[in-house]
């Protein structure tokens, strides 16, 4: 993994403890993947370009396709996109300029120095994270079976030894650091912690590429029949639509089942046989995958927490000794020891935090991933709220000046105090700052909003002038090169960290600076859709 320049005084110590490096590792696996890729593209054959040049011979290989009408390896696919969550946890920290998960001294892969060179390498780092995850998913997605359990089984198999091998031979930066003081030898198994859903992900792969290459071959030795794959023109799914759309057979009483852990079951989460419909299917299967992801990545963030915290803990348990010897001698001193006075309530109140913000974290993906199936179920019946009683709508009509009033002398205040700070910050940076720290500032960021950019650019046009179907531009969604727009979409999973991270921060400053500015606006409520009814003031000025 590529280095952080913030953090290149305390790097590892110890790095000759390990038996190898991660970055030479990551290098090397070029070498396999190449080998598989290039087996499972003789086993395909061209549609477009001279399909009849060496019988269409190699063709594409597909590593994932969210637009297939199918039914297998669902739950394998979501997986495996958990499995590669490590990585871009990796890539995410780096581009932030922390990482707490790095396992390398120094990257192999180097394009020139400073900020852009940086940035340079994280794009060669992106293409090669990858590559050496394309095979996981190509194994999957590939018809051949039996090559592809094969490969997929041996893979995933290095990948989780080597795994093992650099958790238990390489512990982290923090946990060298803190043994290196004689101090905290249980982080040696922080890695551990943190690479835990990584190795329980390849170890479901493990199973699920063993299990069906038994099956295959158990297949192949008994003489069984091949599962029929022929696609008809009418599936189970279109009937259940048509049924849908001809009568409400959602709620017939017929379907209660009888069973009252089924009805428990029902109350948390019912299957609906008209969610398999073509697009909509789809979008689930890719909302689940990006689900596990986010699951994996908020257990990440919550170990890294804990173990920063951990870390300010001995710190600020050796301050205070040294205080207790030799007493406030400063000024820095004595505003350090005034933090010490609150600092047992703020690291217990950050714990708690982070153990709650992970809980809602999740709790919130669920309900989501509910009220997205709910979303879906309003395309095929509309009710519309015909309003309030005639009485309320007249008391609310009273109360509207009020509430006006009441608005505007809040968001006055509001304001007021939002640009209280932002002018003191601009005068002591103006008087105070460092413009030499301000410009390496500015160096350090600027590639990084570059690149994202061209990311963007990159997209669009590829939308645009690629995958977009021209002959019915406007009337229906149809992809184009429906084999190159499935790879793209694989490795612009990885770079849009990069589009993302600057979308995430681009939202958090205009979100607070909208709704600090337009809070005194009764007819704009700065609740999202679904709570505007909390807002009462939308609700007095709209009745």
């Amino acid at each position: 993994m590529i280095p952080n320049n913030r953090s290149k005084g305390f790097h590892y110590a110890a790095i000759s403890t390990c038996l190898f490096d991660k970055s030479v590792y990551d290098v090397y696996c070029i070498v396999p993947a190449f080998i598989i890729i290039t087996i499972l593209a003789f086993l395909n054959k061209r549609v477009r370009i001279k399909p009849k040049s060496c019988d269409g011979r190699p063709g594409l290989v597909l590593p994932c396709c969210f637009v297939r009408d199918s039914n297998s390896n669902r739950l394998a696919f979501a997986v495996a996109f958990g499995a590669i969550e490590v990585s871009c946890y990796k890539l995410f920290t780096e581009i932030t300029g922390y990482s707490f998960l790095s396992l390398s001294s120094d990257p192999v892969i180097k394009l020139g120095r400073g900020p852009w060179g940086k940035e340079l390498t994280l794009v060669v780092w992106v293409l090669l994270y990858g590559w050496i995850n394309f095979p996981i998913f190509a194994c999957l997605m590939t018809d051949h079976l039996l090559v592809g359990a094969l490969f997929g089984f041996l893979y995933t198999l290095m990948k989780f030894t080597v795994a093992l091998v650099l958790i238990f031979s390489c512990p982290n930066a923090f946990a060298r650091l803190i043994t290196k003081t004689g101090e905290g030898r249980a982080y040696e198994q922080s890695v551990l912690y943190t690479r835990l859903p990584d190795l329980l992900c390849h170890l479901f792969l493990l199973i699920h590429f063993w299990l069906v290459l038994t099956k295959v071959l158990r297949r192949k030795v008994r003489g069984a029949p091949a599962e029929d794959s022929t696609a008809t023109v009418a599936k189970r799914h279109d009937y259940i639509h048509v049924d849908l759309l001809l009568g409400d057979k959602l709620n017939d009483s017929s379907n209660i089942p009888h069973n009252w852990y089924i009805r428990l079951k029902d109350k948390i989460y019912k299957p609906r046989p008209g969610m398999e419909l073509f697009l909509l299917k789809t979008k689930i299967h890719e909302l689940v995958c990006l689900k596990i992801c986010t699951v994996v990545g908020c257990f990440l963030m919550t170990v890294s927490w804990t173990i920063l915290m951990s870390i300010i803990s001995k710190i600020i348990v050796q301050f205070r000794r040294r205080l207790a010897h030799t007493g406030v001698r400063s000024t820095n001193d004595y505003v350090f020891s005034i933090f010490l006075l609150v600092y047992e309530v703020v690291e217990e109140s950050l714990y708690l935090a982070v153990f709650f913000t992970c809980a809602l974290s999740v709790l919130l993906m669920l309900h989501f991933m509910k009220c997205h199936r709910e979303d879906i179920l309003m395309s095929y019946k509309v009710k519309r709220d015909l309003g309030n009683s005639p009485s309320r709508l007249v008391i609310r009509s009273i109360s509207y000046p009020g509430y006006q009033i009441a608005y505007i002398g809040w968001g006055y205040n509001l304001v007021l105090v939002n640009l209280i700070f932002v002018i003191f910050f601009i005068g002591f940076c103006v008087k105070f700052l460092n413009w030499a720290y301000f410009w390496d500032l500015m160096q350090h960021i600027l590639p990084l909003v570059v690149l994202s950019m061209c990311v963007w650019f990159f997209q669009y046009l590829m939308g645009r002038l690629v995958f977009r179907d021209r002959r019915f531009p406007d009337k229906t969604i149809n992809i184009n090169n429906h084999r190159l727009y499935c790879i793209m979409s694989y490795f612009f999973f990885f770079f849009n960290i990069w589009v993302g991270y600057i979308s995430s921060t681009l939202r958090m400053v205009g979100s607070t600076f909208l709704e600090s500015v337009f809070f005194a606006r009764i007819d704009r409520t700065p609740l999202m859709l679904g709570y505007h009814n909390w807002d009462q003031g939308k609700i007095i000025y709209g009745q």
